[in-house]
Formats: C-alpha cells, sequence, structure tokens
C-alpha cells in the first residue's frame, strides 16, 4: 500500500514539473521589415540577426560538455523578378540540385502544405557532412514556397540523433512565420 502511495505521489510530482517546465518557454517575436514577415522563436534558443544569406538565424544551446552541434533553424529570402514563379515547376531543379550538392543524401520525405496562402514544398533528408574535420549525419527539414513574390527557404538542421527532440518547437516557428 505504501508502494502504491509512493508511486502515485512520485507520478503526481513528475507530471506537476513536466507541467511547469513547460509553461516556462516564453516565445519571442522577431519582425523583418526587409522581407516583410514575423516570426516567433523559443527564449531558449539564441536568436542572430541576419548574416549576407539569412533572414534569421536561430540555434539551440550545447546541452552538455560533449555536445558539439547546435541545432538550428535559418531563413533565407529572396526577392525574385519573376513574379508568377511556382515552386512546384522548380522541384525537379531542387531535387537535383539537393543530390548533386549532398553527400550521402537520402530523401525521407517531401509533399506539399499550403503556407502563407501559398504552396510550400516541404523537403525531409539525410546528408554526410565534415565540419572542423568532424563527420556528422545532419538531418533536414526545409520549407520552401514563393509569396507576393518572395522566394522563402525555412530550414531545419539537426545531427540525426536529436532531429525528432527539437522537431515540435521547430513546426511551431515555421508556422509561426507570417509574411505581411
Amino acid at each position: 500500500m505504501k508502494a502504491r502511495i509512493l508511486v502515485l505521489v512520485c507520478s503526481i510530482l513528475l507530471s506537476t514539473r513536466l507541467s511547469a517546465q513547460q509553461t516556462t518557454t516564453q516565445w519571442l517575436t522577431h519582425t523583418d521589415t526587409t522581407f516583410h514577415f514575423t516570426v516567433s522563436y523559443p527564449n531558449d534558443w539564441e536568436f542572430k540577426l541576419p548574416g549576407t544569406s539569412t533572414r534569421f538565424f536561430v540555434t539551440s544551446y550545447l546541452e552538455n560538455d560533449a555536445d558539439d552541434f547546435r541545432e538550428n533553424i535559418n531563413c533565407v529570402a529572396k526577392d525574385l523578378s519573376q513574379k508568377d514563379f511556382s515552386v512546384r515547376s522548380a522541384e525537379d531543379a531542387i531535387m537535383q540540385s539537393l543530390k548533386e550538392k549532398m553527400t550521402n543524401f537520402q530523401l525521407t520525405a517531401s509533399g506539399y502544405i499550403k503556407w502563407n496562402n501559398a504552396d510550400a514544398l516541404q523537403i525531409e533528408y539525410t546528408f554526410s557532412k565534415t565540419i572542423d574535420e568532424k563527420s556528422y549525419l545532419l538531418h533536414m527539414y526545409q520549407q520552401i514556397a514563393c509569396v507576393n513574390g518572395t522566394l522563402y527557404t525555412l530550414t531545419y538542421t539537426a545531427t540525426k540523433e536529436k532531429y525528432s527532440k527539437y522537431f515540435a518547437v521547430v513546426k511551431k516557428v515555421f508556422q509561426s512565420l507570417k509574411t505581411n
């Protein structure tokens, strides 16, 4: 009887602790005035402003001393002179480019969704990459869409082992990006 009560109390404490952890993450919003969009991201990820090719770059923090790869999300936006550009018409070229540029490229999934009132190509794949003399098996998820003449590419990059761990957060970030 005491053992059952102890298990029950531990279960309640654990679920309370997990609920408290889930509610402590705050979401911050970034507004990009150049490409006219907003995006939300968790405050426990590091946000970096635009680089030469990215509009934003958000990274997880290293979990411990053995962790040597920061999972990340980035956005590339490009104004297109061709206003009637269709991601569907470019899909074959996109896939061919990935196959040519990525070592050990393996397509996991692809398909289309509606995103900001546009067709968005979703691509999930793995590939090998060496960074600073260390080899990684990376898992990527991308969402590509042309909205009002601007091509947006959102990319999530993770090690294959940690891909699923952050995917729920990544989906929320992707879904939060709204064009104006």
